[in-house]
Order: structure tokens, then C-alpha cells, then sequence
């Protein structure tokens, strides 16, 4: 073979060696940027961390819906009840952090740190938030035979009867409890609290007038304060609400700074990659501005409140810095 002949043959030789070595090679390395590039790859877990057909369910729901849409993958939506919504931020916090799975998280993230001496998952390290969603402010209700027709009747009226009118709520250290307990530290007057399993019974029991008054939202009490059976004194928000132009807000009722909301976000479990976290952010923020999405909103009384996720960190924080001294100084626990 001549020397030239020779030297083609080793050039074609080495370069097959070389791209065997490269594919061999190739098979060892992870393709984390392919798998970027194609996610979401499947269905979105949404955990709800309570039982379906509440507030915060139909609006996680109605929520998911659109992200659906948008994502062009199912969202299903699973709900872990249990524990005042420390169950469902459990199974959270312990998912996967591939961006496959997310939750609702609500004033509850902020308020089981203070009531419970333990929890088996750290709220602020395991968990980040993605995007606020909604707000809704609380009505301040009254039983139509109570001799109350403003907030400054029933304050009046608990002071002259210290101790003997009640308030009900659906669970110790949920937002109806602590905005009430707010309210009476405000306010320097005594009213006993009546924990309920849940917003059903409480209902029935306001309605029937075995308990003097509670504060709930919209939906909830909506019916009832229609057909006349409950009375709207105040709302707790910082303007007065659509549904009730005529009713006051509390700080317009003589309590000054007092606002409270019951507010909505989607969180993940830490660990999720800065891309895949970007992306679910920014699409959550166009689904939430979206019409269909304030439609449902409005439906359940909800108003948008559309925060990215450094906007919802910080407002956590805030929310934190509010309310964990107030539980500890009254020493409320949910264990």
C-alpha cells in the first residue's frame, strides 16, 4: 500500500474510533438541558390542603382550569385535608421538586409555625412561593335577632355584657378566629370564642342564633344575608366590597388600622430549577390576569390580586412579621 494510501486509511480508522468513544461517552452524561426544554412532560399535581367544594378548593380549582389551558397539560387537582392545611403543605413539601407538582397556600402557612410547637416540615425552607392569586376580605355577620345593625352596636353591646356573647369560627387559628381575636384586642371587649369543626355547623349555629355573631367570607354567608336570616355589620378589607357597597369597612366603623384579608398563592416544593420556577410564575400571573379566571374570581368574591414570586416572598414575610407576634401574645395553639 502506498504511503499516502496508508495515511487515509489511519485518518478513517482514528475518526471512526473517535466518534465511538464520543457516542459511548454521551450514553453516561444526564440530559438535564433536554429535560428542561420539554417540561411541563406530564400532568401538574395541584395539592389543596382541604376538603373539596370549600372557598379555597373552587377557587384552586377554577384556577387550575386556565393553567391548564395554558400549560396544554391536565392539572389535577388533589386534596389532602387534615391538620388545619399542615397535611397537604406536608405532601408539598416532600414532593418531587421536578415542577410537576404544586399547591395553594393560604394565611394558614403563615399561622401553623405559631400554632404548633412542631411541624414536620419547615414553611420557609421547604417551601417557595410561585404567585399570589386572590384576597378576600371577611364580613363581620350578626344573627338578625341580635340588637346590633352597626359594628359600633355590637362593640357597645359586648361591653355592656362582658363575657356573654359568643363568636364562632370554623377552627381555632384559622383566619376567622385570629381576625376576631384582632378585633377584641382593638377594641378592649370580651366576647367568647366557639371553635366549630368546620364552616357548615358554624353556619347552621349563626343562622339558628345559638351563637351572637362571626366573621366569614362572602361565599359562605352570601344566602343567608340575602334571605335576611344574618346581618353584615362591617368588612374587614380596606374598601368596602361590591356585593355590600352600603356596609363599612371596620376602620371605617371607628377601628383604626385594622385591614385583614384571606389570601390565596401557589407555592412548590423547594428545589425547583430557576428556569422551571420563572416560567410557572410568569404563566401563573397571565392566567390570573386572564377574564375568564376574574370571572370565577368574582363568583366567589375573590378579588385578583396578581404578585410574582420575589412580590409574594415579601409578602409573606410581611404577614408574618403581622400576625406570629399576635398568636404567641395570646397564646392561641392548635396542638
Amino acid at each position: 500500500m502506498c504511503p499516502l494510501a496508508r495515511i487515509a486509511r489511519q485518518a478513517l480508522l482514528s475518526s471512526r474510533a473517535l466518534a465511538g468513544a464520543v457516542l459511548a461517552l454521551s450514553s453516561l452524561i444526564p440530559c438535564s438541558t433536554a429535560q428542561a426544554e420539554v417540561w411541563p412532560s406530564k400532568p401538574i399535581r395541584w395539592i389543596v390542603p382541604y376538603a373539596p367544594g370549600g372557598p379555597t378548593d373552587l377557587a384552586s380549582r377554577a384556577l387550575a382550569q386556565q393553567l391548564s389551558i395554558a400549560l396544554r397539560q391536565p392539572v389535577l387537582v388533589e386534596n389532602r385535608a387534615g391538620g388545619g392545611g399542615t397535611v397537604g403543605m406536608n405532601a408539598l413539601a416532600k414532593a418531587n421538586p421536578d415542577g410537576h407538582t404544586i399547591g395553594t397556600a393560604d394565611n394558614a402557612l403563615v399561622f401553623t409555625a405559631a400554632l404548633h410547637a412542631s411541624l414536620p416540615y419547615n414553611p420557609e425552607r421547604d417551601l417557595v412561593p410561585l404567585a399570589q392569586y386572590g384576597v378576600v376580605p371577611f364580613i363581620v355577620v350578626v344573627q338578625s335577632g341580635v340588637e346590633a345593625h352597626r359594628l359600633q352596636d355590637l362593640i357597645a353591646l359586648a361591653r355592656a355584657r362582658p363575657g356573654q356573647l359568643t363568636y364562632g369560627t370554623p377552627g381555632i387559628g384559622s383566619p376567622h378566629h385570629l381576625y376576631m381575636e384582632l378585633l377584641k384586642s382593638r377594641t378592649g371587649i370580651d366576647i367568647v370564642h366557639v371553635p366549630y369543626k368546620g364552616g357548615a355547623p358554624l353556619v347552621q349555629d349563626l343562622a339558628a342564633g345559638r351563637i351572637t355573631m362571626s366573621t366569614s367570607n362572602w361565599g359562605l354567608v352570601s344566602a343567608l344575608i340575602r334571605a335576611g336570616t344574618l346581618r353584615p355589620l362591617a368588612v374587614t378589607g380596606a374598601q368596602r366590597i361590591a356585593t355590600l357597597p352600603d356596609i363599612p369597612t371596620i376602620a371605617e366603623s371607628g377601628v383604626s388600622d385594622f385591614v385583614a384579608y384571606a389570601w390565596q398563592g401557589v407555592i412548590a416544593p423547594a428545589g425547583v430549577a430557576p428556569e422551571v420556577m420563572s416560567s410557572l410564575s410568569q404563566i401563573l400571573l397571565q392566567v390570573i390576569d386572564s377574564p375568564e379566571t376574574r370571572r370565577s374570581f368574582a363568583d366567589l368574591g375573590m378579588t385578583p390580586t396578581p404578585l410574582g414570586a420575589a412580590e409574594f416572598a415579601q409578602f409573606i414575610r410581611n404577614e408574618r412579621m403581622r400576625w406570629l407576634p399576635l398568636i404567641k401574645s395570646l397564646a392561641i395553639t392548635a396542638d
